[in-house]
């Protein structure tokens, strides 16, 4: 009986997560107040990525809008980044790169370098990316820098994995899908607690009045959670989800780097609120609690079964239906019919993943 209970409260915390928050993604409709053009400055750091600039640079210089700028920030690069860029610089007058060596820098720090470059923007409005993504129209600056207003400091947007023949390809795929439903949805709530590091806008001046990221200097990661953590409050930040102005990262997706983000994540979430390591931890718990207690019942309550499975697939239809219309909205649509699966594989692979040390190979 106790089982029970447990199970049917699980459900229900599982219904309130995905009608209550999930779906707020799902039903969003976009309404940027603000239609002015603003000065727009775009940073990127690199570092020794000479074939994905000569891929992928272009795309952010070629965008379609008036008044924006491209700052370039090399950290430290031995490649032939440098060259590259100088050529590039002398083409493009509204791209400015700037160099850092190790005489220059001390600590060849992520962080640290996309500050210079922040620091060294013309324009109030920092849109910043990774050059191992494109931005999947020439619209990208137009549409995310639309939602800034005079209430709006921070704009959160969208990055699809592009896709590969791999078997993890899918499973890849709808990580990244839950990820972006969970702070995107969190954010139309009015409590956002991360970005993406690949599509993310803020002011200068609000990076400025909060001292960069200067609190977490000393994580490998950061930039994109626990500083949006700081900054952010109920009415100034907004979310940008057009298929045109979602950016496309094209580089292969493998297990190994699959792992850092995860652990990656593990490291930020100790520096989130309250609030958000409690309602991230009660999903999650609920989840694998109602699939143990239903998973239990075939060896201890088989007469229960029929009754507890009726709640299973009742959560499984409304979860299939949230979450794939969520993917609709952000134009990932080929795994909608493997979210079943993908959803167990995921629980599975979570739990592994919890034994995981960074000294060690992954448990899978």
């Amino acid at each position: 009986m106790l089982l029970f209970i447990l199970y049917i409260i699980c459900f229900f915390v599982q219904l309130l997560f995905i009608l209550v928050v999930f779906s707020r993604l799902a039903a969003f409709a976009p309404s940027p107040k603000d239609h002015h053009e603003h000065g727009v400055s775009v940073v990127i750091v690199v570092h020794n990525q000479l074939d994905l600039l000569k891929n992928n640079l272009l795309a952010f210089l070629h965008q379609d809008y008036p008044n924006f700028e491209v700052i370039v920030v090399n950290n430290t690069s031995v490649d032939n980044s440098e060259a590259l860029l100088m050529v590039m610089e002398n083409t493009y007058p509204h791209l400015k790169v700037i160099h850092l060596d190790e005489k220059t820098i001390r600590k060849s720090s992520h962080k640290l370098a996309l500050t210079i470059g922040i620091k060294a923007a013309k324009n109030d409005i920092i849109l910043s990316s990774e050059i191992s993504c494109i931005p999947a129209s020439k619209k990208w600056i137009r549409l995310m820098q639309r939602n800034f207003s005079r209430e709006v400091d921070i704009v959160l947007g969208y990055a699809q994995l592009t896709q590969h023949p791999t078997k993890i390809d899918a499973i890849l795929q709808y990580d990244n899908l839950i990820d972006a439903i969970q702070y995107l949805s969190w954010a139309l709530l009015a409590k956002a607690y991360k970005g993406i590091p690949q599509n993310i806008g803020y002011r200068k001046s609000v990076f400025l009045a909060n001292n960069g990221f200067a609190t977490h200097l000393h994580l490998p990661t950061g930039e994109t959670d626990v500083f949006i953590k700081e900054i952010s409050k109920p009415k100034n930040t907004r979310i940008e989800i057009h298929k045109e102005a979602q950016m496309i990262t094209n580089i292969e997706n493998s297990l190994t780097e699959w792992v850092n983000i995860k652990k990656y994540r593990l490291v930020s979430l100790f520096y989130y609120s309250f609030f958000h390591k409690f309602v991230l931890f009660m999903y999650w718990f609920s989840w694998y609690v109602f699939n143990s207690i239903f998973a239990l019942a075939f060896f201890v309550e088989i007469a229960a079964i029929p009754t507890l499975f009726a709640f299973f697939m009742l959560r499984l239809i409304i979860h299939l239906i949230i979450v794939g219309t969520c993917a609709d909205r952000l134009n990932v649509r080929s795994f909608i019919w493997k979210i079943p699966a993908l959803e167990y594989t995921l629980m599975a692979i979570n739990l592994l993943f919890l034994f995981y040390k960074k000294e060690k190979t992954p448990p899978f």
